[in-house]
């Protein structure tokens, strides 16, 4: 069982890593495109891959890259939880913000992932008085 919850976070934490290197053709080879991608924000869930693409576009609009990193990871059975900073530069505001991930991995890849951050923080570094092309309404 140690194992198998040791490989499941090896997943999460490559996932993050494959996102801040830009390498988002390998970031989304571990979600499974008919899992889940629910964040607190919408209240709601997108495709996986659809929800990459919106933080590919916003790391791609950043000064350099946005960055993921996993602070802290506990694991049972098919769950990993994950404390993550995001960050990013824009030309006028910084995007920093912390990241509580519930993550559920099945057969090496993510099959659901539930996103809680600090939305206010979001809404007015992403959107704005200037939203940003990724977050326009």
């Amino acid at each position: 069982m140690a194992e198998q919850t040791d490989a499941n976070v090896a997943v999460v934490r490559s996932f993050f890593a494959a996102i801040t290197e830009g390498r988002f053709d390998d970031a989304a080879g571990v979600l499974d495109p008919e899992g889940s991608w629910w964040s607190l924000a919408r209240r709601a869930a997108r495709e996986p891959l659809a929800q990459l693409e919106r933080i590919r576009k916003l790391s791609l609009s950043a000064k350099d890259l946005m960055s993921f990193t996993v602070n802290s990871t506990t694991a049972q059975d098919d769950r990993v939880a994950a404390e993550v900073e995001g960050y990013a530069a824009f030309d006028d505001r910084v995007y920093n913000n912390m990241y509580f991930f519930l993550v559920q991995v099945s057969d090496g890849k993510i099959r659901s992932l539930r996103m809680y951050d600090d939305t206010l923080m979001g809404e007015r570094v992403l959107r704005g008085d200037k939203p940003l092309p990724s977050h326009a309404r």
